[in-house]
Protein backbone atom coordinates (compact mmCIF):
# COMPACT_ATOMS: atom_id res chain seq x y z
CA UNK A 1 0.00 0.00 0.00
CA UNK A 2 3.04 2.22 0.57
CA UNK A 3 4.16 1.58 -2.76
CA UNK A 4 1.32 2.70 -4.25
CA UNK A 5 0.63 5.47 -2.44
CA UNK A 6 4.18 7.20 -3.35
CA UNK A 7 3.57 5.99 -6.92
CA UNK A 8 0.18 7.98 -6.82
CA UNK A 9 1.67 11.23 -5.06
CA UNK A 10 4.54 11.05 -7.22
CA UNK A 11 2.38 10.99 -10.36
CA UNK A 12 -0.02 13.62 -8.98
CA UNK A 13 -2.67 11.58 -8.91
CA UNK A 14 -5.69 12.19 -6.81
CA UNK A 15 -6.33 8.74 -5.91
CA UNK A 16 -2.73 8.78 -4.61
CA UNK A 17 -3.12 11.52 -2.10
CA UNK A 18 -6.81 10.29 -1.03
CA UNK A 19 -4.91 6.59 -0.45
CA UNK A 20 -2.04 8.42 1.47
CA UNK A 21 -4.81 10.47 3.75
CA UNK A 22 -6.04 7.51 4.64
CA UNK A 23 -2.99 5.43 5.56
CA UNK A 24 -1.67 7.79 7.99
CA UNK A 25 -5.02 8.49 9.66
CA UNK A 26 -5.05 4.85 10.31
CA UNK A 27 -1.43 5.10 11.25
CA UNK A 28 -2.37 7.83 13.81
CA UNK A 29 -5.34 6.58 15.43
CA UNK A 30 -3.18 3.30 15.80
CA UNK A 31 -0.40 5.00 17.49
CA UNK A 32 -2.67 6.81 19.40
CA UNK A 33 -4.02 3.81 20.23
CA UNK A 34 -0.83 1.80 21.39
CA UNK A 35 0.19 4.49 23.24
CA UNK A 36 -3.42 5.14 25.19
CA UNK A 37 -3.61 1.69 26.12
CA UNK A 38 -0.24 1.50 27.02
CA UNK A 39 0.67 -1.10 24.55
CA UNK A 40 3.22 0.44 22.96
CA UNK A 41 4.95 2.92 24.86
CA UNK A 42 7.34 4.11 21.89
CA UNK A 43 4.44 4.60 19.90
CA UNK A 44 3.90 8.15 21.04
CA UNK A 45 6.48 9.61 19.08
CA UNK A 46 4.59 8.46 15.40
CA UNK A 47 1.82 11.01 16.61
CA UNK A 48 3.31 14.05 15.77
CA UNK A 49 5.09 12.74 12.52
CA UNK A 50 1.86 11.47 11.66
CA UNK A 51 -0.07 15.03 12.32
CA UNK A 52 2.53 16.90 10.46
CA UNK A 53 2.44 15.05 7.48
CA UNK A 54 -1.56 15.51 7.86
CA UNK A 55 -1.17 18.62 8.15
CA UNK A 56 0.77 19.59 5.11
CA UNK A 57 -1.13 17.54 3.18
CA UNK A 58 -4.53 19.32 3.86
CA UNK A 59 -2.66 22.85 3.45
CA UNK A 60 -3.96 24.68 0.73
CA UNK A 61 -0.65 24.26 -1.83
CA UNK A 62 -0.88 20.75 -1.18
CA UNK A 63 -4.66 20.07 -2.13
CA UNK A 64 -4.25 22.62 -4.91
CA UNK A 65 -1.86 20.20 -6.71
CA UNK A 66 -4.12 17.26 -6.61
CA UNK A 67 -7.34 19.23 -7.14
CA UNK A 68 -8.92 17.49 -10.55
CA UNK A 69 -9.17 20.72 -12.27
CA UNK A 70 -4.95 20.95 -11.69
CA UNK A 71 -4.39 17.45 -13.48
CA UNK A 72 -7.35 17.56 -16.08
CA UNK A 73 -4.92 19.05 -18.44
Amino acid sequence: MCAATALGLIRGKRWGYRLAITLLLINFIGDFANTTLGIERHAIFGLPVAALLLWYLFSRRVRGYFSPAVNAA
